[in-house]
């Protein structure tokens, strides 16, 4: 299970100096370009639990990706698979009745810190978030986890955000997201 949180934050360089004191460790920087595919006919259906969506990925690592709801907001499975040919991965997608609703466009920094994952993300359609994903069992148990380090990191309440890039961008859209705390 994936547990994601972000928080939309005004200067990604400060923000990685806090986590670099606190231990953090970057790598590297990537533009990732992410095209977005609903069902033909259900671009604008109401998502709730259980529906997915499907992602097609460009980045250092080329991938497709199958991101079911669950009842929690940030909390979802993911299902997903390297790619050699996106090309050849849109037209199959296409074929099976997927059109693309939206694309999200941004220049990702990937790190790590206590087995999270961190990214800073500087977002074409949305602006800066720092984003946390643990990887895990409990969904309880992640979401306290990064509750912790945004709280180390000085970040309010009001800057968190519990739903994931593609829900933002949809309820932009007049989407609306049901069953889903």
């Amino acid at each position: 299970m994936e547990i994601e949180t972000k928080a939309k934050v005004e200067d990604l360089s400060e923000i990685k100096k806090k986590l670099i004191d606190l231990g953090a460790e970057f790598f590297y920087t990537e533009q990732q370009d992410d095209s977005y595919y609903k069902p033909k006919g259900k671009e604008m259906a109401d998502q709730g639990p259980g529906d997915f969506i499907t992602r097609i990925r460009e980045g250092k690592k080329n991938q497709l990706a199958i991101k079911e709801l669950t009842n929690r907001a940030g909390v979802w499975h993911e299902y997903e698979t390297d790619i050699s040919n996106v090309e050849q991965a849109k037209k199959i997608l296409e074929k099976l009745g997927l059109v693309n609703i939206f694309d999200v466009n941004k220049k990702r920094e990937h790190g790590k810190l206590d087995g999270m994952s961190l990214c800073l993300d500087d977002i074409k359609q949305l602006g800066k978030y720092l984003e946390v994903e643990v990887i895990g069992e409990d969904g309880e148990d992640g979401k306290k986890r990064i509750d912790s380090l945004f709280k180390k990191l000085g970040i309010k309440q009001s800057q968190v955000e519990h739903k994931g890039y593609a829900r933002i961008i949809h309820e932009r859209m007049g989407v609306r997201i049901r069953g889903v705390e």
